[in-house]
């Protein structure tokens, strides 16, 4: 893989990618993921299912609208993973399987975060999966999805040849269009009340049983694959559909009267996720120079990113309920810290730009910028005279928006570098910017006292919290395909950029966990201690490796 290189002044020259798909490139499968594999299979998938039957066992609610939106989000989170592995891996293997693929991941994606901020606007207070229709449309998308992973087994490797109008772009969108209009064909009949609650059941097992058939099919086919067959891993791809199998037929079975079964099926769907993320994410970044290990604790790392954090804190509050807790004091320290942690890498960044300097930072930089000028607002509001018990969410409403549009913009220069200068940006120029984000911010609120005297408190919040939820999975979209395009520029190898870029999944975490839980609840509570520590523990190892660099070079 040849190494980046750049000049002082920013002109750089872009590594090609690693195409291992070519005979006589370096192969996927070597012992370190046959090893892996055996230990996931012996112990791995066991423990898995045991924690899992513990937790169902254990009698935790299952019909809170706020737990299903957690829940929701956490699958529309690994489903966006899954689509950023397969937009990448797309890039050097360009198949039909792989295109109907990432066109099922992103209608998925969709449908999920549709569910999410569904459950968040609920005025009812009532998860919809605790009625039979929500169970149905669960199968009207396992059914899409079970159909189109099938297509995907039986195509193969099998080339798109040379026509011209089935490219790999257009068939994702054809695909996600015509599951995204199957699914919302039937939540209007259902919204309308157009179909007998008999029939809702029979056609619901139906579609039941062919999603079983499709994903069970599917699984089957994939474990027949050896281990060196196409650009993924067979054999977790396998596994993935079969736990997706299981959740359908867990499906099937409660439909007519649905049950705390949904906490069990809802999980095998996320175990499923994670196993087809890391049979797609691991083969990638090997083709791109990843050792296997640390290939496999990537991949895996980013699902736990995903899920980790909503899994602990939907149990936590299932376990405790929404209890208040007011600590006013100690919601000021994690904001400070917040912003302290913010500033002082945006500051490293910066330096950075001043011997190494290429376009993605610029946009990175300022990211870290707002978000500390965001935290500061937030650590600062209680001393104000206008502040009341709660806390504002407008800087983290305007974050998310901000933060979707940068990390695009971050992602798109990795594909795309500057094939001449980059201009080095004086500190006088980002603190004119700061001072633009200042003024944001304190639009921002203005318009939302504006809009408080109009609608009312309890509309606001609710379009508050789905505006986070909205924004912040299209950002995790863009951040995690910018964290990919960093490792592919890189040539796997992680640096402080691809640090940063982790750094700023952080605050995603945080924007979602504010959507979903009230203020002073412990989900609330849970965005406090991921920012606090997580970005202390960030900045650590970002010091960490930035000192090895550093020392590297002298």
């Amino acid at each position: 893989m040849p190494r980046t290189s750049w000049s002082r002044a920013g002109h750089m020259t872009r590594p090609m990618l690693h195409n291992p798909f070519v005979p006589g490139c370096h192969k996927f499968f070597g012992e370190g993921i046959l090893s892996t594999k055996r230990i996931e299979s012996v112990i791995a998938i066991p423990l898995m299912l045991l924690v899992i039957y513990l937790a169902y066992t254990s009698g935790p609610s299952w019909d809170s609208v706020r737990g299903a939106a957690a829940m929701y989000s956490a699958l529309a989170f690994l489903c966006v993973a899954m689509t950023v592995a397969l937009n990448n891996l797309g890039r050097v293997e360009e198949t039909p399987a792989i295109a109907v693929l990432t066109g099922m991941t992103t209608s998925a994606f969709l449908i999920f975060g549709g569910s999410s901020i569904v459950n968040v606007l609920s005025i009812a207070g009532v998860a919809i999966h605790t009625y039979t229709e929500g169970i149905f449309l669960n199968l009207v998308s396992m059914v899409a999805a079970g159909v189109l992973v099938l297509i995907y087994a039986l195509l193969g490797n099998r080339q798109f040849g040379h026509s011209t109008i089935w490219n790999p772009k257009r068939v994702e969108v054809v695909v996600a269009a015509l599951a995204i209009m199957w699914s919302g064909g039937f939540t209007l009949l259902i919204a309308v009340h157009a179909v007998p609650q008999d029939a809702l059941i029979v056609a619901g097992r139906v579609m039941g049983l062919i999603a079983v058939g499709s994903f069970g099919l599917a699984s089957a086919i994939m474990f027949s694959r050896g281990n060196g067959a196409g650009a993924v891993d067979s054999f977790r791809l396998g596994v993935a559909f079969a736990f997706m199998a299981a959740a359908s037929a867990m499906h099937t079975y409660m439909l007519p009267s649905p049950i705390g079964l949904w906490i069990l099926s809802m999980s095998c769907v996320g175990i499923g996720f994670v196993y087809a993320v890391m049979g797609i994410a691991t083969p990638y970044l090997i083709s791109i120079g990843v050792g296997h290990r640390r290939a496999y604790v990537f991949s895996l790392g980013i699902c736990l990113l995903v899920a980790l954090p909503f899994a602990s804190t939907y149990i936590l509050v299932e376990q405790l309920g929404f209890q208040i807790i007011i600590h006013v004091s100690a919601a000021m320290h994690a904001h400070l810290v917040g912003a302290f942690i913010a500033a002082a890498a945006a500051y490293l960044m910066y330096t950075r730009t001043k011997t190494v300097l290429a376009p993605w930072h610029q946009p990175t930089t300022l990211l870290l910028l707002f978000w500390a000028v965001a935290e500061l607002f937030v650590g600062l509001s209680p001393l104000t005279p206008l502040y009341t018990d709660s806390i504002s969410v407008v800087p983290y409403v305007t974050g998310s928006s901000v933060a979707t549009i940068l990390l695009a913009t971050a992602y798109r220069r990795t594909l795309t570098p500057h094939t001449g200068e980059v201009e080095l940006w004086s500190a006088a120029k980002y603190a004119l910017l700061v001072s633009a984000f200042v003024f944001l911010l304190g639009l921002s609120e203005f318009l939302r006292v504006v809009f408080l005297e109009t609608v009312g408190g309890t509309f606001q919040s609710a379009l508050a919290e789905a505006i986070m939820l909205a924004f912040s999975l299209f950002s995790l979209f863009a951040l995690l395909n910018l964290f990919l395009g960093l490792a592919a520029f890189y040539g796997g190898r992680l640096n402080i950029d691809t640090n940063i870029a982790a750094l700023l999944a952080l605050w995603v975490i945080v924007v979602i966990l504010r959507a979903i839980f009230p203020i002073w609840t412990f989900g609330w509570w849970a965005s406090e201690v991921v920012l606090c520590v997580g970005s202390i523990v960030y900045a650590v190892y970002v010091l960490g490796t930035h000192a090895q660099e550093v020392n590297s070079k002298t």
